[in-house]
């Protein structure tokens, strides 16, 4: 319990804090957002090459690439929020920059696509979805819309086994007993939840459903709001609710303000947001850090005064 206070609540609120003094001027803000999503492609040009060298995961009749990750859902957590990111930016931004923030995009979704991660690919059409209508590029939603309806389609022509399992006794079960169970460890620990990282050793032994038995060394409950709670009790569930309502006030503002930057970090936490309903959205390492780097650049970015030349946007 401590180490995780240590990786998730800690250092990232620490983090938080020190990319609010480090990031004021915006030109900085642009470039250290900038360099995590030509980072993100990166990694994500690794792991396509590591799933053609053979180091994929054989599942459900595919291949599904993870990279440095011990899980293809792990890459595909790391890989949607500066792949939103970078989408928005590209659609808010001025003409000049659109291509250089599209190009990381591009690539992030190549292996988001490969990584199977239903949840992932749910997530991120949504959320351009959304970011099509709050910069009002209408054409862009429809044709945004229209492209995630094809690419779908092809997805469940191409791998039915992997798509259609979630609605014949596939992960998409294993979700539903999981989520049981979480309900039933809230029944008996209400208040205070069952602490940091205690979801795996409660679960398993007691709580755990005999048809969800491969799934029982699992260490979270697959949805944030669930999660929440058995971690931090009804203070968790109250932060949560807390953290939504600000963040669309947020959203919200950084639309009315024409503010890009600010638009998209809001908008790569709404789409790890709804990733969370179905995995984990907040309780690791690197989300911890994804959300507060973003909820700091959401911040300065609503506090600064209006206007600075657009040749710093270019980043």
């Amino acid at each position: 319990s401590l180490r995780e206070f240590r990786w998730v609540v800690l250092e990232p609120v620490i983090a938080y804090f020190l990319c609010c003094w480090f990031l004021r001027q915006r030109g900085d803000r642009w470039r250290a957002l900038g360099g995590w999503a030509l980072a993100s492609a990166a990694i994500a040009l690794y792991s396509i090459g590591a799933g053609l060298a053979g180091s994929g995961l054989a599942v459900e009749g595919v291949v599904r690439i993870r990279g440095l990750h011990p899980h293809p859902n792990a890459l595909a957590l790391y890989l949607e929020r500066p792949l939103m990111l970078a989408a928005a930016i590209a659609l808010a931004g001025t003409r000049r920059s659109r291509w250089l923030w599209a190009i990381p995009a591009v690539i992030s979704a190549g292996a988001l696509v490969l990584t199977y991660s239903r949840g992932a690919l749910l997530s991120v059409l949504l959320t351009l979805l959304l970011a099509g209508w709050l910069t009002r590029h209408h054409r862009l939603t429809v044709a945004f819309a229209a492209s995630g309806t094809v690419a779908i389609t092809v997805l469940v022509l191409a791998a039915p086994e992997r798509f259609l399992s979630l609605f014949q006794g596939g992960s998409g079960s294993l979700r539903l007993n999981i989520w049981g169970a979480a309900l039933a460890m809230i029944r008996d620990y209400p208040i205070f939840g069952v602490g940091l990282d205690q979801f795996l050793y409660q679960y398993a032994p007691r709580y755990v459903a005999p048809e969800a038995w491969p799934e029982r060394f699992t260490s979270h409950p697959h949805n944030l709001l669930l999660d929440a709670w058995l971690r931090l009790g009804l203070m968790g569930v109250t932060l949560l609710i807390c953290a939504a309502v600000t963040l669309l006030r947020c959203l919200r503002s950084a639309a009315r303000k024409a503010r890009p930057l600010g638009l998209a970090a809001g908008l790569a936490v709404v789409g790890g947001g709804v990733h969370g309903l179905v995995d984990n959205g907040y309780f690791l390492p690197d989300l911890a850090l994804a959300f507060w780097l973003l909820a700091a650049i959401l911040d300065l970015e609503l506090s600064r005064r209006p206007a600075v030349a657009p040749a710093v946007e270019a980043g």
